[in-house]
């Protein structure tokens, strides 16, 4: 409205200003959850305690987990058409695209009393950390008792009670979710693990083939990768390697072409399972035929994770050599441990292998030896004794010792120890008996003997080394020998051997046993003849066979008798000799 002159009037322009309808924005919001934000009106209101009335927050188009009531809606000083919101950040906790709505339908201008029209926004996206009861929220869903899970990205997996890889007895049945992203954006799954160890995990895809992925990664590197849509469960096992920290990360990525599916992927049963190593010192034992070993000292763990209560037992279990034989430092395994403790479904039992000797079963092979006469030498005759009981119950039987040959320690007349000097052993290929004949075994090498008998005898002196009681009795009896043509009594002589005396013994029932050795390996024999004399002697040591030119009359205990040529002088009698010329 103009006055005469033309000019505009105050009320005429107030008048103009009441017919445009109320108009809103919001001031200085962040890129993140503001903590104060500005709502400016283009006109002054009329019921500004409508402004809360007006207002709505949604979070990735949901108004779940919002609540406005904390809200500080005051005035900003001097101004009439200016407030202020405070603790906006603190009306939701979750993360994702927000939107603030003002519907301005519900105020009116304080001037006209006139409504707004339509609405106000503002938009800001902001992912909030997650909290413990978020993280464990994570690790429930998938039933996993590693519990170090956390989500990144431009939107964070959530919990997803609808599609699950549970069975169908299980309680709860849940997975988790992919966040939802926008062209170009990524939700990240992560979980924290110490390696090394053996993990497990079930997932799928519902999304553009090519363009949008669903990757495993280890530390960064990228795993395995899945994409397009699919109904069935994808069951994905591999071992971490890593030593410390692994860090395991699950990414949605989408791409940039038209949406397929249900844009997300899902992980569910995520089973980790950490190494624990144990190691145990094997016990030495001797051959025994079997495999069975055993442990010294305890059993070593290690792997555990601060916090958590873990062990092993071998209550159940076996320890066992490779193979019975004897051996040193032979591979010994320990089966059947178990894990014990509260957080014991966390670990994987890996036992070491350790080693051990099986060492030969000592064996000694007992033996009898016979007595026998002297005879120059240190052979010996054994007999072996029965050492069966002595083997495992499965090598009775197949081991055998046969002896070649066994020796008197000395080849001199007494109790001697014997000795088996070359023997042969079969059925012990293996080396598993130490076998050894007893020490102890004597036998006694005795005193060859020449019979003197009863009254007058003619006796060449077959022995050497006469012991001294057979001296004794030979110094007892009658001796005479034949010397320089004449018989002469021989008193306290000590005989040798080859000499030939005429013996009487005194004792008229017992013959006399002189003990010495006897010469062996002694050439042919044959008397010192004088023509036309008589010669008195005899073998000592071998039959003499008498010759055709020679007469041999032998004293027969009686009378002399003449032994014919052809006929033989037995070794140790004596006799005279003639040789006529």
């Amino acid at each position: 409205m103009t006055d005469a002159a033309g000019n505009s009037t105050d009320d005429s322009l107030n008048i103009f200003l009441d017919t445009i309808p109320l108009s809103a924005q919001f001031a200085d919001l962040p890129d993140v959850s503001p903590a104060v934000t500005r709502l400016l009106f283009s006109a002054p209101l009329l019921d500004a305690d409508q402004i809360r009335a007006g207002l709505t927050l949604t979070v990735n188009d949901s108004a779940a987990g919002v609540d406005l009531s904390g809200l500080n809606i005051t005035p900003v000083p001097d101004s009439d058409r200016e407030y202020r919101l405070e603790g906006l950040n603190d009306c939701t906790r979750v993360s994702g695209a927000h939107l603030l709505r003002l519907d301005l339908g519900v105020l009116k201008k304080e001037t006209s009393g006139l409504p707004g029209v339509g609405t106000c926004s503002a938009a800001w996206k902001m992912l909030y950390p997650l909290t413990p009861e978020e993280k464990l929220a994570l690790a429930q869903a998938v039933n996993s008792g590693w519990t170090d899970f956390d989500s990144a990205g431009d939107a964070y997996w959530v919990v997803d009670e609808h599609v699950y890889a549970d069975a169908p007895d299980a309680e709860p049945r849940q997975s988790v979710r992919s966040g939802a992203v926008g062209n170009g954006g990524a939700s990240v799954l992560s979980l924290v693990v110490p390696g090394p160890g053996v993990l497990s995990f079930s997932w799928k895809a519902s999304l553009a083939a090519d363009s949008d992925v669903l990757a495993f990664a280890i530390n960064g590197t990228v795993q395995q990768v899945i994409s397009g849509v699919s109904d069935d469960w994808e069951v994905v096992e591999m071992p971490i390697t890593g030593i410390g920290d692994q860090i395991l990360t699950w990414t949605y990525s989408r791409g940039h072409v038209a949406p397929a599916g249900q844009n997300c992927g899902w992980v569910d049963l995520v089973s980790y399972r950490k190494y624990y190593d144990v190691k145990f010192t094997a016990a030495n034992r001797v051959y025994d035929g079997t495999t069975v070993a055993g442990r010294t000292g305890e059993l070593v763990g290690q792997g555990q994770v601060a916090g958590h209560e873990v062990g092993v037992t071998d209550a159940n279990g076996a320890y066992a050599f490779a193979t019975p034989h004897q051996g040193q430092r032979k591979p010994v395994t320990l089966t059947g441990a178990e894990l014990t403790g509260a957080d014991a479904d966390l670990y994987l039992l890996r036992v070491a292998t350790g080693q051990a000797d099986i060492t030969p079963k000592a064996i000694t092979v007992g033996f009898t030896a016979e007595d026998k006469e002297y005879d120059g030498t240190t052979d010996a005759t054994v007999t072996l004794l029965d050492f069966t009981p002595q083997l495992v119950p499965t090598d009775q039987g197949t081991v055998a010792v046969t002896v070649q040959q066994a020796a008197f320690e000395a080849p001199d007349p007494g109790l001697r120890r014997v000795a088996i000097l070359d023997s042969t052993i079969t059925g012990n290929d293996d080396g598993n008996y130490e076998i050894n004949f007893a020490d102890d075994v004597k036998a006694e090498i005795r005193h060859n003997v020449q019979i003197i008998p009863v009254g007058w005898s003619m006796t060449v002196m077959s022995l050497d080394n006469l012991t001294d009681e057979s001296f004794a009795v030979w110094a007892g009896m009658s001796v005479m020998a034949f010397k320089d043509s004449t018989m002469q009594i021989q008193r306290g002589h000590q005989p040798d051997y080859g000499e030939s005396f005429w013996v009487f013994n005194h004792d008229t029932e017992e013959v006399v046993a002189l003990k010495g050795q006897k010469r062996f390996n002694q050439p042919d024999w044959a008397p010192s003849l004088i023509d036309n004399a008589w010669v008195m002697a005899g073998p000592a040591a071998e039959d003499y066979v008498v010759p055709e030119d020679v007469q041999v009359w032998a004293w027969n205990g009686r009378v002399f008798v003449l032994i014919q040529p052809g006929e033989k002088l037995s070794a140790g009698r004596a006799a005279w000799f003639w040789q006529q010329q």
